[in-house]
């Protein structure tokens, strides 16, 4: 499934997303692909926020690292997102002991 710009993502209505859901997950893999980019959406939103509320000067966006998880029959390739000074660990994928 190619990406949806922003502007696309943000006319499409939750009956719409749904339709274009259903049509993508035919088969094992496509289902993982959903949710790799529903991961690494929840991800990105999830640093755009750290960073927002981080008050020390500098830390911005740096990237990303690629990451393989347990999928549903295979693996997930999912990106994990990064910050300049390396504070940044996503709640979905790392979580306090």
């Amino acid at each position: 499934m190619k990406e949806l710009n922003q502007e696309t993502e943000s006319k499409l209505t939750k009956p719409q997303l749904q339709n274009v859901i259903n049509d993508h997950i035919q088969n094992e893999n496509e289902l993982n692909e959903v949710f790799a980019m529903m991961i690494n959406g929840l991800m990105y939103s999830e640093r755009q926020v750290f960073l927002g509320e981080d008050q020390t000067e500098g830390n911005k966006g740096n990237g990303y690292r690629m990451a393989s998880r347990s999928g549903i029959g295979s693996r997930l390739q999912i990106k994990i997102p990064r910050d300049r000074m390396g504070v940044f660990r996503p709640v979905i994928l790392f979580r306090d002991a």
